[in-house]
């Protein structure tokens, strides 16, 4: 159903006039700011309230709906197993070097770092948060 909501015009304009009065809101405080640093530390204010994000850390949702799951760790591993399989398939080699742009907690990275030689994954993303989540 939410899906389905989502794709209507009218919530998706709602949704994108909430947004801009946020971080106009925000951009008071933060002037010279972009929409990329707003963005970064809203995500990174809910990480820090034990909040999630749909792409970071250990909670995760059903594709479609239902209600969140706790990932342990062996389940937050499998999450990016069938895109790293996918960039295996492309040709990647151990002695090649990777940068992941967007790294963000790692759920392809940590396939990465242990496939790799060792200091050939560059992980960056716009906030360290994101990282230190996928770390711990």
């Amino acid at each position: 159903m939410r899906r389905i909501l989502r794709s209507l015009a009218p919530v998706r304009a709602l949704a994108q006039w909430r947004s801009d009065r946020r971080f106009a809101k925000w951009k008071k405080h933060n002037p010279g700011k972009t929409y990329a640093d707003f963005y970064a530390a809203d995500v990174e204010n809910k990480i820090r309230k034990g909040k999630s994000h749909y792409t970071l850390g250990g909670r995760g949702w059903v594709p479609g709906h239902g209600p969140a799951i706790e990932f342990d760790e062996q389940s937050f591993a499998d999450r990016g197993l069938a895109i790293w399989e996918q960039i295996l398939a492309f040709g990647l080699e151990p002695q090649m070097r990777c940068v992941d742009y967007g790294c963000g907690s790692l759920r392809l990275g940590q396939h990465a770092m242990r496939y790799l030689d060792p200091g050939h994954y560059y992980g960056v993303d716009v906030v360290e948060a994101f990282i230190n989540e996928g770390s711990s």
